[in-house]
């Protein structure tokens, strides 16, 4: 019998539910301060990921501004940040 870990099968079985997708966006939300910074995360409203794809709100026109021009820079901090590949694609509303 293969060794498997507790940490390996949740993220198999949330890998593989519907779960998954719901969990990642929670723990987005969740670790978006300590992957972006505070001040970012102190001015950014609600963040949806949905098919790779993260959606970030915001009233603030320079950190829009600052955000839009930083897309690649966001994609590579988060999928850093968890190891995998999380997010493909960023749109700032």
């Amino acid at each position: 019998m293969d060794d498997f870990s507790l940490g390996n099968a949740m993220n198999k079985m949330l890998g593989e539910s519907r779960w998954g997708k719901r969990y990642m966006a929670i723990s987005l939300q969740e670790d978006w301060a300590e992957i972006m910074g505070d001040t970012i995360a102190k001015y950014t409203g609600s963040l949806t990921l949905e098919n790779k794809k993260l959606s970030i709100q915001t009233d603030i026109a320079p950190l829009k501004n600052e955000l839009s021009l930083n897309k690649k820079s966001i994609i590579d901090k988060i999928n850093a940040f968890y190891k995998k590949e999380v997010v493909l694609e960023v749109t700032i509303r």
